[in-house]
């Protein structure tokens, strides 16, 4: 059976949650951290759930703003992201398909 599937039915869990609370300046704020003070997210998973975290925990306590751009550093990259192989290109594409395109029709299960 694919991986893929059970990474995409995968939620972020209480742990998720707690670190991406602290990611917030808002909430570093009401626990009496001083207020010039950081706080790094540096993850090696690369399941996609950190972000989803840190983004619904930003909607819900600081939906004016999103969160902080270098608040989650993503040590090995993300699964669902396909990058272009020329490096002068740069191009990004987040996507959930399995196969990433149609010539790659059957080479998910090898």
């Amino acid at each position: 059976m694919s991986l893929l599937p059970r990474v995409l039915a995968a939620h972020p869990n209480a742990a998720h949650t707690a670190v991406s609370l602290l990611c917030m300046p808002s909430i570093r704020n009401e626990l009496d951290i001083p207020p010039d003070a950081t706080f790094h997210h540096i993850n090696q998973n690369v399941d996609g759930l950190a972000l989803r975290s840190l983004t619904s925990v930003s909607e819900a306590h600081e939906p004016s703003s999103s969160p902080p751009s270098n608040s989650l550093i993503q040590m090995h990259g993300r699964l669902f992201d396909v990058l272009c192989t020329d490096k002068s290109c740069g191009h990004v594409e987040f996507n959930t398909s399995s196969p990433v395109c149609p010539a790659l029709e059957g080479t998910e299960t090898c």
